[in-house]
């Protein structure tokens, strides 16, 4: 706490796992006591129902085409 860009951000830089919790065994257990295991699988269902890939850029696009005529 003595450096001056502590002090400016330690309030609003902590990491908070998203994951992993801080919890002690009797609030795991009264939240559901889920597993690393089944908060993953969780995740990554999560991730792949609501990601959206961007398109290629047209430029790109149009190069790869190219082999296609070849």
């Amino acid at each position: 706490m003595s450096d001056q860009h502590t002090i400016e951000h330690f309030r609003t830089e902590l990491w908070r796992p998203v994951l992993s919790n801080r919890d002690n065994i009797a609030s795991w257990k009264d939240r559901g006591a889920k597993t690393m295991k089944a908060k993953l699988n969780e995740k990554v269902h999560d991730i792949l129902e609501k990601h959206e890939p961007k398109g290629l850029n047209p430029d790109i696009t149009r190069e790869l085409e190219k082999f296609g005529d070849s």
